[in-house]
């Protein structure tokens, strides 16, 4: 069976507590879409609440490290779930040895790349890392499964390819 993939983007305020069902049906609309396969990025919030339902559902993941030292500010009990999580998921890949600016973003690109979907915890705010996320995946023509904090909506948004012209 080939890799269907989708890969997630989200406000790090998600907290387990109030969005694990959030996540989980978000994920749920990935695989009635045909995905079989998801890329995670790992960081606090969302990415982590969808790496716990992936565990727990024992589905295909893969995670997506930006630097080795990507937890170097979090406290101790974020870097234990986090370490947890990384040793829980199917395959890892670290993308550069530290941190320096742009290293997110290149995370981010490099999900996207592989991805048929984006799986998105966005506000609709126009700022910050996962609005940029949803702007990448828009101008790849990507599908968009959304999950609005604020308005308490699911929707999504399927990207039609334009035809290409050779002449």
């Amino acid at each position: 069976m080939s890799k269907i993939s989708a890969c997630f983007t989200g406000h790090r305020t998600a907290s387990r507590s109030a969005h694990y069902k959030d996540a989980e049906k978000l994920i749920q609309m990935a695989i009635a879409r045909g995905i079989n396969h998801f890329y995670c990025g790992m960081a606090l919030g969302f990415d982590q609440i969808a790496a716990e339902v992936l565990v727990d559902h024992q589905l295909s993941w893969q995670a997506v490290v930006p630097c080795l030292d990507q937890d170097a500010k979090w406290s101790n009990s974020q870097k234990q779930k986090y370490h947890k999580l990384l040793k829980q998921a199917d395959k890892k890949v670290v993308l550069f040895a530290q941190y320096s600016n742009g290293v997110m973003q290149a995370r981010n690109e490099y999900m996207i790349k592989r991805s048929e979907l984006l799986i998105a915890f966005w506000d609709g705010s126009q700022m910050g890392g996962t609005f940029h996320t949803v702007s990448l995946a828009l101008g790849k023509n990507i599908s968009i499964i959304r999950y609005n904090p604020q308005s308490k909506e699911f929707s999504e948004t399927c990207q039609k390819w334009s035809q290409l012209s050779l002449f």
